[in-house]
């Protein structure tokens, strides 16, 4: 087994992982330890979006006179972007509420609404504004952040 020091920085982790070797219980580290990565998904060219694949597509060799395509004509590009792609839209939708609370909190603090929370960079907000078009002269700081 690797030196567990490199698992991690957080020594209670640490100490769990001891326990763990000490009670012969596999961790998430040992199983990664024996899986040999699939070439194919490693390179991020597997592509599972439709019912017709997985389409498993390892790049074009040299030589080879055709381009590798998936069933539905996909280049082993498209499918690195479209997997990429997704990882970020999940990853954006997970983490969404987080901004909507955000959102919510300045509206309520521009209001008035909330105790413990104030506007401390007009400068920034005023620049802010006007990068999204809202008007700012002659207006109080409470109104444009709003």
């Amino acid at each position: 087994m690797a030196d567990e020091k490199v698992r991690s920085i957080d020594t209670a982790t640490l100490e769990l992982l001891d326990k763990a070797r000490k009670e012969n219980i596999t961790t998430v580290f040992d199983r990664a330890d024996n899986l040999k990565p699939c070439p194919i998904g490693i390179e991020e060219s597997c592509c599972k979006v439709c019912a017709m694949g997985p389409c498993r597509l390892p790049r074009t060799k040299k030589g080879e006179e055709k381009e590798r395509v998936g069933v539905c004509g996909a280049t082993v590009e498209t499918i690195v972007a479209r997997n990429f792609a997704r990882k970020v839209a999940a990853g954006t939708a997970s983490h969404s509420d987080h901004s909507r609370e955000v959102v919510e909190t300045f509206i309520k603090t521009a209001r008035g609404e909330t105790q413990g929370f104030s506007i401390k960079d007009e400068a920034k907000l005023i620049a802010v504004a006007i990068d999204f078009g809202v008007e700012v002269e002659g207006r109080e700081i409470k109104e444009i952040a709003i």
